[in-house]
């Protein structure tokens, strides 16, 4: 309310202090007589002047509009925390981001605790969990075991990797509650932010449901010879087409790379972005022609 009536009062002020300098440029304008230059100099400063008060005002306005939240808020409901966002792709404050990630850390603490509690894992659970871990009559072996599944899981050798889990589990479950509970955690009660609960036992076995293997890892020597190959098909291509008449269907060209399709699908988008080839659709597939310069 204080606020509103300083405002007002400035503002009379500043009119005043307008209608002030106005006045005297008139009076200005009476004197000087028909000299039409120095009366346009004389009205324009005094009415810059004149509207000096008014500056602070403007300052003062822009500074208010500022201040304005930059975008909506959301709230999403987490249990009983509330998170605000915004909705403008606007950096997030530091003190936000702080407080997000505390959130964030206080609902996964919150979840593993339930989780634990359905799966009827007490402290004493995991103390013996860790001693088992981390016994030095233990560690090696498991380390060992644990290297011999992730190879075969790594590979998509998934029969084998089943053996290897097996291994696992009949080495933990020998040494009691500690060992079993250990196994579990670490290979059957599995969570992440996208599954609250797995299993790498149902992973492979959907793996092997649907015939998903991982891409095999190639060596730096197969490598720097597909790289080298396609440096060949790279410089092949446009030669093949200048030879032809009217051009190549696409997938008939690749029919002459069989064995290294891939490599040839990746020649041609190379050779079609260097503009050395041209590409006209025809039925399902492609015209290729050499572009002529």
């Amino acid at each position: 309310m204080i606020t509103n009536f300083l405002h007002i009062l400035l503002k009379i002020i500043g009119g005043v202090w307008f209608g002030f300098f106005i006045f005297f440029a008139l009076v200005g304008i009476v004197i000087e007589g028909t000299d039409q230059l120095p009366l346009i100099a004389t009205f324009v400063i005094l009415s810059l002047l004149g509207l000096l008060p008014f500056i602070p005002l403007r300052k003062r306005k822009e500074e208010t509009l500022s201040n304005k939240p930059s975008g909506k808020t959301t709230k999403e409901h987490k249990g009983k925390k509330e998170i605000a966002s915004t909705t403008d792709n606007k950096e997030v404050p530091d003190k936000d981001i702080e407080f997000l990630q505390q959130v964030d850390y206080e609902n996964a603490i919150e979840k593993d605790k339930h989780r634990k509690e359905m799966l009827g894992i007490t402290e004493e659970d995991e103390e013996l969990a860790s001693d088992f871990h981390f016994d030095d009559d233990h560690f090696s072996a498991l380390e060992k075991l644990d290297a011999d599944f992730n190879q075969k899981y790594d590979h998509g050798d998934w029969e084998d990797a089943i053996k290897a889990l097996d291994a696992l589990r009949a080495y933990c479950l020998k040494y009691g509650r500690g060992g079993f509970v250990h196994y579990m955690q670490s290979y059957e009660w599995l969570h992440n932010s996208k599954n609250p609960c797995f299993s790498y036992r149902e992973i492979i076995a959907d793996n092997i449901q649907i015939g998903w293997k991982p891409s095999p890892k190639k060596t730096e020597e197969e490598i720097l010879k597909e790289e080298q190959r396609y440096q060949e098909i790279l410089f092949k291509i446009p030669s093949i087409l200048s030879e032809s008449k009217g051009g190549i269907i696409q997938k008939d060209l690749y029919k002459q790379f069989s064995d290294e399709k891939d490599i040839a699908v990746r020649a041609v988008q190379e050779l079609h972005k260097q503009g050395i080839i041209q590409k006209e659709k025809m039925g399902n597939s492609f015209l290729l022609k050499p572009v002529e310069r």
